[in-house]
Protein backbone atom coordinates (compact mmCIF):
# COMPACT_ATOMS: atom_id res chain seq x y z
CA UNK A 1 0.00 0.00 0.00
CA UNK A 2 1.54 3.50 -1.03
CA UNK A 3 0.60 6.06 1.96
CA UNK A 4 0.97 10.05 0.37
CA UNK A 5 3.20 11.83 2.68
CA UNK A 6 1.23 14.63 5.64
CA UNK A 7 0.95 17.99 3.75
CA UNK A 8 0.33 21.19 6.27
CA UNK A 9 -2.72 22.91 7.16
CA UNK A 10 -3.27 26.13 8.40
CA UNK A 11 -1.81 26.05 12.04
CA UNK A 12 0.83 23.46 11.57
CA UNK A 13 -1.61 20.40 11.59
CA UNK A 14 -1.69 17.33 9.68
CA UNK A 15 -4.01 16.54 6.97
CA UNK A 16 -5.61 13.21 6.01
CA UNK A 17 -4.72 11.76 2.32
CA UNK A 18 -8.65 12.61 1.37
CA UNK A 19 -7.77 16.70 2.87
CA UNK A 20 -9.69 16.59 5.64
CA UNK A 21 -8.21 16.94 9.42
CA UNK A 22 -6.14 13.55 10.73
CA UNK A 23 -7.36 12.81 13.94
CA UNK A 24 -6.25 9.82 13.75
CA UNK A 25 -2.64 8.09 13.44
CA UNK A 26 -1.13 4.93 13.04
CA UNK A 27 1.65 4.16 15.83
CA UNK A 28 3.43 1.84 15.11
CA UNK A 29 4.38 3.25 11.45
CA UNK A 30 4.22 6.52 12.67
CA UNK A 31 3.77 8.51 9.37
CA UNK A 32 0.29 7.26 8.76
CA UNK A 33 -2.61 9.88 9.42
CA UNK A 34 -6.29 9.54 8.93
CA UNK A 35 -9.23 11.30 8.77
CA UNK A 36 -12.74 10.04 10.64
CA UNK A 37 -13.83 8.68 7.56
CA UNK A 38 -10.55 7.12 6.53
CA UNK A 39 -9.24 5.07 8.97
CA UNK A 40 -9.57 1.41 8.45
CA UNK A 41 -12.09 0.38 10.77
CA UNK A 42 -12.97 -3.48 12.24
CA UNK A 43 -9.97 -5.27 13.66
CA UNK A 44 -9.87 -8.76 16.36
CA UNK A 45 -8.20 -6.52 18.78
CA UNK A 46 -12.06 -4.63 19.21
CA UNK A 47 -13.90 -8.22 18.90
CA UNK A 48 -14.63 -10.83 21.42
CA UNK A 49 -14.75 -14.65 20.68
CA UNK A 50 -16.05 -17.82 21.86
CA UNK A 51 -13.61 -21.47 22.31
CA UNK A 52 -15.24 -22.11 18.41
CA UNK A 53 -14.49 -18.89 17.50
CA UNK A 54 -18.00 -17.29 17.19
CA UNK A 55 -18.00 -13.89 17.41
CA UNK A 56 -19.28 -12.94 20.56
CA UNK A 57 -19.04 -9.50 21.76
CA UNK A 58 -17.59 -6.36 18.75
CA UNK A 59 -16.73 -2.80 20.51
CA UNK A 60 -18.47 -0.09 18.51
CA UNK A 61 -18.05 3.22 18.33
CA UNK A 62 -20.76 6.03 19.78
CA UNK A 63 -21.96 6.09 15.72
CA UNK A 64 -21.96 2.21 15.65
CA UNK A 65 -19.13 2.22 13.77
CA UNK A 66 -16.50 -0.61 13.94
CA UNK A 67 -13.49 0.89 15.90
CA UNK A 68 -10.01 1.05 14.12
CA UNK A 69 -7.47 -1.40 15.47
CA UNK A 70 -5.80 -0.84 18.92
CA UNK A 71 -2.90 0.35 17.37
CA UNK A 72 -4.26 3.64 15.60
CA UNK A 73 -4.54 6.60 18.52
CA UNK A 74 -7.72 8.96 18.51
CA UNK A 75 -7.10 13.06 19.20
CA UNK A 76 -9.95 14.96 18.58
CA UNK A 77 -7.60 18.11 17.96
CA UNK A 78 -5.31 16.82 15.51
CA UNK A 79 -1.91 16.30 15.49
CA UNK A 80 1.05 18.98 15.02
CA UNK A 81 4.02 18.61 13.11
CA UNK A 82 5.47 20.47 16.65
CA UNK A 83 4.74 17.78 18.68
CA UNK A 84 5.55 14.55 16.40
Amino acid sequence: MRVKIPIKISRELIECQCGKLATWAYLPKGDWYRCDGCVPRGCDCNMLFDEQGNLVKEWLDDDGRQLPCCEWNYYEEGFDFDEL
